[in-house]
């Protein structure tokens, strides 16, 4: 995998995270709960071939944990994830080949493990995780952040928050501070563990015979192929070749005859590196997100005196969350069909979210025939409709970038629809972006059409009309 900060772009993380320094990793190493850690640590590492049963072939390899990883990075409950956004960035970053992913995907797929969130005539596909898949790898997810909190007992804080939207600023964060320190080639490392890291069940197998070893009177790992392959089901012959190739590179001294592997101490002390690089990673990670802003959401009605701060939000959540649907072009002429009516403002129709004293979100509803766009969009038509044959416009939501996946948007919605029904609408319709889709999906809205709003530019953006009966 790259060192290069490959992923600070695409999640926007403004240069985070900082590289470790030679001092960090050597505190981590002498912190009095280290060897435990990297027992824990180990444990962990086995997780995917011990309990993903029929799913574990897809963290079989460091690569298929790295794509599998990514894929989930690039998931998120109001986006969903493309195939062409995973791909262009696996391809872009050095990662794997195009034909990689497409394969990854088909097993995901195949497994159970990937579900879409909606097709339409046109639009990429979007997929989401199955639910057992994304509380399996919650789990893993804890159970690194276990082995993390014997050395730094603040990250047990971050325990909890992985049930929620959390846990994907978590992975995000874990992943692109690991692009940045990668634990397998930092510096002082040797090419010796990308022999376990690029075999199937490599590093579960290495994980078994290093705790193997440290757990005996005599200081050699036990070995039985046939456990080790049932364990983590593999073949005795896939087992045998990558002892016989690791005793080749001198990574340990095996023994058949004796049934024993010999861990030298220079290899014991490249793994305790690597995993004390790993623990600091998801140090890393658990600061950022126990720093996050996530104080309680408040609602209000907008005023005229915040039109200046909803634009502001309105250009970075068009810029940002556009960027994984639509090419450069496609988003910037979407500034010309999207922004802020003020027209909703007036009309007392229009609310702003806020939380810790910042503005996290906005969006409104109407009682106009305008179904879409800013002042500035042509096609505004301002003219009052009939709720007992028209339905209510939801009009104009975003979200903050630093706020997504916070319940932002379903506040805005569930507010808005309360206030369509008292006014005697029975339905609500929208015009939703590609990156709003999967949100309004969830809240009960379906597709009623698919179209393109034209730009001067040429460029048609593509939109969703969308609806839902009101109880």
């Amino acid at each position: 995998m790259p060192t290069s900060r490959i992923f600070d772009d695409p999640f926007d993380l403004g240069g985070w995270p900082p590289r470790l320094t030679v001092e960090e990793i050597a505190q981590v190493r002498r912190h009095p709960n280290f060897g435990a850690a990297f027992l824990a640590s180990g444990e962990h590492a086995t997780r995917p071939t011990l309990t993903l049963g029929p799913l574990r072939s897809l963290f079989k390899d460091r690569g298929s944990q790295t794509i599998g990883t990514l894929a989930l990075c690039l998931y998120d409950t109001e986006e969903g994830l493309t195939a062409g956004r995973l791909t262009r960035m696996c391809v872009e970053s050095g990662i794997c080949s195009a034909g990689r992913v497409e394969s990854y995907l088909a097993l995901m797929r195949q497994r159970g493990a990937l579900i879409p969130l909606g097709k339409s005539s046109g639009l990429p596909v979007r997929h989401g995780f199955s639910e057992d898949y994304l509380a399996w790898f919650r789990d893993y997810v804890r159970s690194g952040l276990r082995a993390l909190a014997l050395v730094d007992p603040s990250a047990a804080a971050a325990l909890p928050l992985m049930a929620g939207a959390d846990f994907f600023h978590y992975t995000r964060r874990s992943m692109a501070s690991a692009s940045v320190n990668p634990p397998l080639t930092h510096p002082g490392l040797g090419p010796e563990l990308l022999l376990f890291a690029q075999r199937d069940a490599g590093l579960a197998i290495l994980s078994d015979l290093v705790a193997g070893q440290l757990g005996s009177e005599t200081g050699r790992a036990p070995v039985s192929v046939a456990d080790l392959a049932r364990r983590h089901g593999v073949s005795r012959a896939h087992v045998l070749k990558l002892l016989r190739d690791a005793d080749e590179a001198r990574a340990f001294a095996w023994n058949p005859d004796a049934r024993t592997v010999t861990l030298p101490a220079w290899m014991l002390d490249r793994l305790e590196q690597g995993v004390a690089v790993t623990l600091l990673n998801r140090r890393h990670a658990a600061r950022a997100v126990l720093a996050a802003p996530r104080g309680a959401l408040a609602i209000r009605t907008a005023t005229m005196a915040d039109v200046e701060p909803l634009r502001a939000l309105m250009e970075q959540a068009i810029r940002i969350h556009l960027a994984a649907y639509l090419p450069p072009e496609g988003v910037a002429a979407s500034f010309e069909v999207m922004g802020l009516d003020t027209q909703l403002i007036a009309d007392g129709a229009y609310f702003v979210v806020e939380a810790d004293g910042k503005i996290a979100g906005c969006g409104g509803w109407s009682r106009r025939a305008t179904l879409f766009g800013g002042d500035h969009s042509a096609g505004r038509d301002s003219a009052l409709v009939d709720p007992a044959v028209e339905p209510a416009r939801i009009r104009a939501m975003y979200t903050h970038p630093d706020f997504a996946r916070r319940g932002v948007g379903k506040l805005i919605l569930d507010t808005c629809e309360a206030a369509a029904a008292a006014e005697g609408f029975g339905r609500c319709e929208m015009a939703a972006t590609l990156s709003g889709e999967p949100l309004y999906r969830a809240a009960g809205y379906q597709v009623i059409e698919p179209f393109e709003a034209q730009t001067s530019t040429g460029y048609r953006v593509p939109l969703l009309r969308m609806g839902k009966a009101l109880s």
